[in-house]
């Protein structure tokens, strides 16, 4: 239940402040992603990509948000911390190389971006080879929302197909 009042506040704010977007703004923000991805080492300033892309501060955050659902630091991170996952999943390098690569001095600081993002430490996702064999784990739940497109009815119908209960008490 709380996931519906989570999806459901989400697709209301978004659809009240939903503005038009010309087709040409909307291609300066999918550059503007482009720009984003290129080199996610870097700190990008958003003033100065909004110049970039001749669009204002407000334009960029606010058409990013419309096209893409989330802010462009937020749409960043995400990023990384999915192409960290693979990298942890398909690699054998450490984490502060893997935190490195995503633009992270500071491996903590990764580990809680990672947390934040996919519900747990860079560790104890390598360890656990997610994602697992069955659509839906609360092993990293956070990361599935982040990766399911599917609507809330069909979540909850993928959840209870798949909800079977492991010797540690966790879903397997």
């Amino acid at each position: 239940l709380p996931i519906f009042y989570h999806f459901q506040s989400k697709q209301s704010v978004f659809e009240e402040y939903r503005e038009y977007l010309s087709g040409a703004t909307v291609e300066r923000i999918k550059h503007v992603k482009e720009h984003l991805l290129q080199d996610m080492t870097q700190r990008t300033n958003l003033k100065e990509l909004a110049l970039e892309h001749d669009l204002s501060l407000t334009q960029l955050k606010d058409g990013f948000r419309q096209v893409y659902g989330e802010s462009p630091y937020a749409y960043l991170r995400n990023y990384k911390m999915h192409q960290a996952a693979q990298l942890l999943r398909q690699t054998d390098h450490k984490i502060s190389e893997v935190a490195l690569m995503m633009g992270y001095e500071n491996p903590s600081k990764f580990s809680e971006a990672f947390y934040a993002v996919m519900g747990c430490k860079p560790n104890a996702y390598r360890k656990s080879q997610f994602p697992p064999r069955s659509l839906v784990s609360t092993f990293c739940y956070p990361a599935l929302l982040h990766l399911t497109l599917l609507r809330y009815s069909d979540l909850i119908q993928e959840v209870k197909k798949h909800r079977q209960t492991g010797a540690d008490g966790h879903f397997v």
